[in-house]
């Protein structure tokens, strides 16, 4: 089951995992027995305090949706035994619909989206293998938050462990494709990642005058070497550029001197109170269009 949680949203992020958690156990999506993700993966993926996952696994258990298992995990629970909640499901659904009304979804819309959702019994899973644990949580959140969908990230795969079925897709930056090429199925959906430029980056910003301080922020130190590398082939003075590793204490040191920062889109959550931030998405425009066409991305895109 896919989880979309908006930040941005005027619902709240603890009514929004309960809806759709709750919505998944009554349309089947998930079924008895099912283990759900732990808490502290969901909080990982979404940036969330544990606690709010914590206290919707409670709330789905004090209403018979789930179950504790202890040393196991959180689990749906046996659905035959609850009765259906109409009123309940009313005012979900209700609440559904206006909130699909606040972006430009009419209820007919809405139907036909909902009906193509249900129909996709299985979900595409995409796979990233990555050996560098900090690139591979980069390359994972830019491809979650433009596909809304979950990424399993993997150090290394063996195709012949592979057991997913025809809706997985493994991608990996492009200098892994030959070595990849040799060892996966013939049938098997990839797609290698080619690297965007920092000039996208800085598309539509006001040109840092010749005496502006620009800084590079990553917890990815090759990210930072990389970055600066572009910006002294787009002509920045090399003298200007200063680069902070979010590994090292007080990396934020100086940072409200630069005229811009540019980061990774991970280091962004962590300078969400600094002006001038722009994000160099590693995934190019072109690779990330590619996954969403090979993975047949078009209810909810």
């Amino acid at each position: 089951m896919k989880i979309w949680l908006s930040k941005n949203s005027e619902v709240p992020i603890r009514e929004q995992l309960l809806e759709q958690i709750s919505i998944g156990i009554a349309s089947g999506d998930l079924h008895s027995g099912e283990r759900l993700p732990s808490v502290r993966e969901i909080a990982r993926r979404f940036q969330i305090h544990p606690n709010t996952v914590s206290s919707v696994y409670r709330n789905l258990a004090e209403n018979g949706l789930v179950e504790f298992r202890k040393g196991s995990g959180v689990f749906v629970a046996n659905q035959s035994r609850i009765p259906i909640d109409e009123q309940g499901a009313g005012d979900l659904i209700g609440r559904i619909i206006d909130e699909a009304r606040k972006y430009g979804v009419t209820p007919i819309e809405l139907r036909s989206m909902l009906d193509e959702y249900i129909a996709s019994s299985e979900n595409t899973l995409i796979v990233l293998v990555e050996s560098d644990l900090r690139l591979q949580e980069i390359l994972a959140a830019e491809i979650q938050e433009s596909l809304r969908t979950e990424v399993k990230g993997v150090r290394s795969i063996d195709p012949e462990k592979i057991e997913f079925g025809q809706n997985l897709v493994i991608t990996a930056m492009y200098d892994e494709r030959d070595e990849l090429n040799k060892r996966l199925k013939r049938d098997t959906k990839r797609v290698f990642l080619k690297v965007s430029s920092v000039a996208n980056t800085l598309s539509g910003r006001t040109r840092p005058d010749d005496d502006d301080m620009v800084a590079v922020v990553s917890g990815w130190a090759p990210f930072l070497s990389l970055a600066k590398l572009f910006l002294v082939a787009a002509n920045i003075d090399p003298d200007t550029i200063i680069t902070r590793s979010t590994c090292e204490k007080n990396w934020q040191s100086g940072l409200d001197q630069a005229a811009i920062i540019i980061c990774d889109v991970v280091s962004a959550r962590k300078l969400e109170n600094h002006d001038g931030v722009a994000v160099f998405r590693i995934i190019s425009k072109e690779s990330i269009n590619e996954l969403k066409e090979l993975a047949d991305w078009d209810t909810f895109r």
